[in-house]
Formats: C-alpha cells, structure tokens, sequence
C-alpha cells in the first residue's frame, strides 16, 4: 500500500498492510537534528527521513496568553489573558477567509506526494482554557459562567470557517488537539463539562466531513461516553497510569472489547516463565487475561503479522475478525498510539457484532 491508502485503510476499521506511522508533530529543532542538517525540512522531507505515513499542517487558533521557551526551545503558554469581560477585546483573530492564512497549508498539500495529508486543528476547549488559564476558568464558572460560553463561542465561530476550508482544499483527515484533563481526570467536574465543554465541541465536531481523530491525555474515563459521542474516528491516548486498560474492559467489555496480555520474558524455560508470569499477575491484581508468548527471542515467530516493533511492551488493536488495526509500542509512540486507540475503540465497539464475531 502507498501511505495514503494505508492510513485511510486503517481510519476506515480496515487492515492496512502494516501499522501505519502517523506522528503529528515532530519538533524542528528535532528534524534538523535527525537529519543532520542546519535548515529547517518541509513535512514530506521528515516523512521521507523517518518513513512516516502523513505530512501535517498545524493551524491553530492564537492563544490569548504569555508564553516562553522551555529548556527544550519549545514555546509553553505561562498565563492566560482572559479574566473578565473587559478581557474580551484582545481576542483578535485572524481573518478565516484570508487566502494567506492557508498559504503553508498549501504547501503542505501540494507537496504531499504520496503521503496522507493531515490537517491538525483545535475544537475550541483547549484554546478556551489556554487564553483564561485553567485557575481563570475555574473562577470564571462560578463568577461569571456567561464569560466561559462566550470565549468558546468565539473560538468555534473562528474554527468552524477554518474547519471548512481545510476540508475544501483536500486535507484527509483532521486531527483535533485539545488537551482537556489531568493525569487525575478532567480539568472540571463531568457536569461542568456537559454544561460547558461539550457543547461547543458538539458543534465545532459536527462541521467535520472528513475522518477525524481527537487527541487529550490524561483520565477520560468519567467523560469517555461524552467524547466518543462527537463521533470521532479515533482516540488517543489510553494514557498509562490515567487510563487503565482493566477500567476500560470492565466498562466495554460487554460491547465486544476483550484485552489479553501476552507475556514474552528472557526466561527460556517453559514452566520458569509461566510462574513468573503467574506470579506477576497475582501480585499486581492484573484484571485480564495474560498469555504466555515465549521468549523474547520467539516474538516475531509468535506474531509475524506486528512489524516494525523496536522494543517490549507493545500494545495491539485486534478487531473482530481478528485482523490486526493497530500496534505501537508502549515507549516513545505513546501520544500517535493513543490517539488512534480510543478512536478505534469507539468505532469498532460501535458496529454491532455478527454471529461470525
């Protein structure tokens, strides 16, 4: 398969011929450094480098706030702008009908190549909790909760302009960044969220005719139903620590999810492994069904359809007919991974099963 076709195969629930790689973005500073080059590369050229399936144009909204330059030279919103109601004036946006706005888009587009187009973009929440600080936001719904609606709405009248001409000009697929919980769960209560959040989310995602991804990390679960309902291809992340696979099942299960570990240790000794893993199991009160797999030696015997596996642990997406949709391992992938995990989740738990499933 040629990129494209293999990361549209896999948003559709298909099996590509392998695992697509689709990182959203890669730092510039961390391209040159890879390349070993003094100049800035283009999207294609990073895809070409890394063999990555996608280019990716990010267009984002302003965020209202200070910032600075992290250790790593990365820029880091500090403080949000938006407090109160005479705050509002300094929301200037862009204009979403200037042709200059998309002019790199384009040249994203146009220089695509073979590879899957992606446009990265925002829903509104996480812009909204950016330019009014989350201490900003926090205060704000109890003192004035119209000031909340009314930042949103003006992230999502901007966005949904954007939304449509990323679409017209031929993006594949649109992958929504908006960061909204910790690793301890969201960043308000779930009924605040349904209040607030959700809505203008339900009406930024209903402009999307285009297959999209949504993406925040940290625990979802109390507003997992919530997101899935925006009707998103893909979810990432399962955060390791805030979201617990065993929390997952429970809660799915009954819809046709099923995870299993398989367990590949260095011990070549059939019975000495099994009770490692026994005990193990035991010990950590793991919730599912762990396998042994063999030695590590044995694991491309014992799965010859995961390719590309760098190192231990590696998570798979198994759907019902017993294709695998997806794989990454569980170190240096965790954000790609995540994203299209949940989306997967949800669109397969979706379908209703079959007597064959």
């Amino acid at each position: 398969m040629k990129p494209k076709e293999r990361v549209m195969c896999a948003l559709a629930g298909d099996q590509p011929d392998r695992v697509p790689f689709c990182e959203g973005s890669i730092a510039a500073n961390v391209a040159r450094a890879l390349a070993g080059s003094e100049h800035d590369l283009s999207e294609r050229q990073i895809s070409d480098l890394l063999g990555r399936d996608v280019v990716v144009s990010i267009l984002f909204p302003p965020y209202f706030a200070d910032s600075a330059t992290g250790a790593d030279g990365q820029a880091y919103v500090t403080t949000g702008w938006i407090k109160t109601r005479a705050d509002l004036d300094r929301m200037v946006f862009p204009d979403p009908t200037d042709p200059e706005l998309y002019a790199a888009a384009q040249q994203v587009i146009d220089d695509r190549d073979e590879y899957a187009a992606a446009a990265a973009i925002k829903l509104g929440v996480a812009p909204m909790l950016m330019s009014m600080g989350v201490d900003g936001f926090a205060f704000a719904l109890k003192d004035d909760p119209g000031l909340v609606h009314e930042v949103l709405r003006r992230y999502v009248d901007w966005q949904l302009v954007v939304t449509q001409t990323l679409i017209e000009m031929g993006f594949d697929f649109l992958w929504c960044f908006d960061d909204i919980a910790y690793k301890t769960g969201p960043f308000c209560s779930p009924a605040d969220f349904r209040e607030f959040m959700l809505p203008a989310m339900q009406r930024s995602a209903g402009a999307i005719t285009t297959p999209w991804v949504f993406h925040s990390d940290g625990d979802l679960m109390s507003i997992l139903d919530d997101i899935l309902s925006l009707g998103p291809a893909g979810l990432h992340p399962l955060e390791p620590g805030p979201m617990d696979l065993a929390e997952v099942k429970a809660r799915y299960g009954d819809r046709g999810l099923m995870i299993v570990g398989m367990s590949f240790e260095r011990v070549t000794e059939t019975e000495k492994r099994r009770k490692q893993v026994r005990d193990f199991t035991r010990e950590h009160d793991v919730g599912y069904l762990v396998l042994d797999g063999g030695s590590t030696d044995e694991f491309e015997e014992t799965l010859p359809a995961v390719r590309g596996v760098e190192g231990l642990p590696v998570e798979i997406l198994i759907g019902r007919d017993g294709n695998v949709v997806e794989a990454r391992n569980t170190y240096g992938y965790t954000k790609r991974w995540a994203r299209k995990l949940e989306k997967k989740l949800v669109e397969l738990l979706g379908k209703p099963a079959t007597a064959a499933d």
